[in-house]
């Protein structure tokens, strides 16, 4: 399979290795192939490349982000407030 290597800086070609793992012929390096349908770069970590990252935040907006980053800090608000009374 050919794909972006970020180690490498250019398209190279991955062997699999294991379960959703290959293994880039030039540098050795172990990683993952980014889950958005079409993309061909290859990640360290996560499910997503940064440029599949980006435009995912384009396409749903920050006030999609906005709610759910609101949502998380009243969770961690209310679970460190229980934690206190006790």
């Amino acid at each position: 399979m050919n794909a972006n290597c970020p180690n490498c800086q250019q398209q190279t070609t991955f062997v699999s290795v294991e379960n959703k793992k290959y293994k880039c012929e030039n540098c050795n390096a172990v990683l993952y192939k980014c889950h958005k349908d079409g993309c061909i770069n290859m990640i360290t970590w996560g499910l997503y490349c940064s440029k599949c990252v980006g435009r995912s935040v384009k396409e749903v907006g920050v006030g999609a982000i906005t709610v759910i980053v609101s949502i998380g800090v009243i969770a961690y608000g209310l679970t460190k407030d229980r934690k206190n009374d006790e």
